[in-house]
């Protein structure tokens, strides 16, 4: 069995960048919404949410930098849920607000257009496949070299 390996092309690094950093300002957006509509002294109650969805936010960062698959897989779902509830929301019942109107309900459309694009074109992360030139079989051959003589048992 031959391996492959899997080249970034031109589009790799622009998801890697822009999902990650529209997941987080999403979340910024969101937890400063939640933030202001919770009163004082329920504020410290909010504070672990908070922290598991920076430690959520970090992984998947973490996680598209080093290119791996399921994290990819994350992402499509995560920004496609999010692209149809925001077009959802934004038909349904009017923008919440210019900055978060004109930042994430035309972000995350687009950037789903760009995985499925980049799925169907490359496969997860906008990486082409190419047969491996160092082989991993100890014999490429197909036998240890035939110039050794053969040891057998009696």
């Amino acid at each position: 069995m031959s391996a492959t390996l899997r080249r970034p092309t031109a589009l790799t690094r622009v998801l890697q960048v822009t999902l990650p950093a529209s997941f987080a300002l999403h979340q910024l957006v969101v937890n400063i919404q939640i933030w202001n509509s919770v009163s004082s002294q329920d504020r410290p109650s909010w504070i672990p949410t908070f922290v598991f969805f920076l430690l959520i936010s970090c992984l998947l960062a973490f996680g598209s930098f080093r290119r791996w698959t399921w994290i990819f897989w994350v992402f499509l779902i995560l920004v496609g849920l999010g692209a149809a509830g925001d077009v959802l929301d934004f038909f349904g019942r009017g923008p919440n607000g210019i900055l978060y109107t004109s930042s994430i309900v035309l972000l995350r459309p687009v950037l789903f257009g760009a995985c499925i694009y980049s799925l169907i074109r490359y496969g997860p992360w906008a990486q082409t496949k190419e047969p491996s030139t160092s082989s991993t079989e100890p014999f490429p051959s197909g036998g240890p070299d035939q110039s050794f003589p053969r040891i057998t048992r009696c």
